[in-house]
């Protein structure tokens, strides 16, 4: 049995938290003796908990590829601050700062694109691609012929990230892409290609020398993220670990 209780919660400030709690008791309809009693903590959140941790993000210096134009949209609507990447600039750059690539690029349509983004996590740059179209990232040839230390690589599910939020209820009917790991002959790939049942929701490519990464996030976190606050605190949480160095 299934109870719908509309609420009136009070109004919150974007980027406040309010503690409360719902106290429900449980009547026969042909009683009025208590049969149940329920006490439950509640956290009421404002529109966006990301406006009180404008300063955080903007060391992050956030550096946004989004072709797609979805996540630069969600990103405005929450303010989360971030400047955008050209192709061009994405290619050639050597600044500083957290590149994000934003949900659904195919990124397979952008030529060389692939192996750019390898050699810029082994020169020491922090990446996070989200939730991506397609992806082929050629392994086994960049691992070997770029001079340095194999990096260490790791594929996970949402699992990952379950010390952040416990029992968070992802929506799998979002998630028709997952990452596989592809082997022939001549080269080992990481893929994103449709997969509703195997592959992995997460994939981390780490260059212990440079201190450089790539991640791969398949967890639909922008759809929705505007509104849905537990979510932006696990998104909040992924940002800072994908522009984290290993010392922090």
């Amino acid at each position: 049995m299934k109870a719908y209780l509309p609420l009136r919660t009070p109004p919150v400030k974007s980027g406040v938290k309010v503690n409360a709690q719902l106290i429900i008791d449980a009547v026969y309809s042909s009683d009025s003796t208590i049969n149940k009693h329920y006490e439950f903590d509640l956290d009421i959140y404002g529109a966006s908990i990301f406006v009180p941790k404008q300063k955080m993000y903007q060391q992050l210096n956030i550096q946004l590829f989004d072709p797609v134009g979805q996540t630069s949209n969600i990103f405005n609507k929450l303010k989360i601050p971030y400047s955008t990447l050209s192709r061009s600039k994405l290619i050639n750059f050597s600044d500083k700062g957290l590149i994000v690539i934003g949900d659904g690029v195919d990124i397979n349509q952008h030529r060389g694109l692939p192996t750019i983004l390898i050699e810029l996590a082994h020169k020491g740059h922090q990446l996070l691609i989200l939730q991506p179209a397609s992806v082929t990232l050629p392994l086994s040839e960049l691992a070997s012929g770029l001079g340095a230390s194999p990096p260490n690589i790791s594929f996970s599910n949402e699992s990952v990230i379950s010390n952040y939020i416990q029992d968070y209820q992802w929506d799998n009917e979002i998630r028709i892409n997952r990452i596989i790991l592809n082997s022939n002959r001549q080269e080992v790939s990481a893929q994103v290609i449709e997969s509703k049942h195997g592959g992995w929701d997460w994939f981390h490519l780490n260059y212990n020398q440079s201190q450089g990464k790539l991640i791969i996030c398949m967890l639909p976190f922008i759809d929705q993220l505007d509104r849905d606050p537990i979510k932006q605190i696990i998104f909040g949480q992924l940002l800072n670990y994908a522009g984290s160095q290993p010392e922090n």
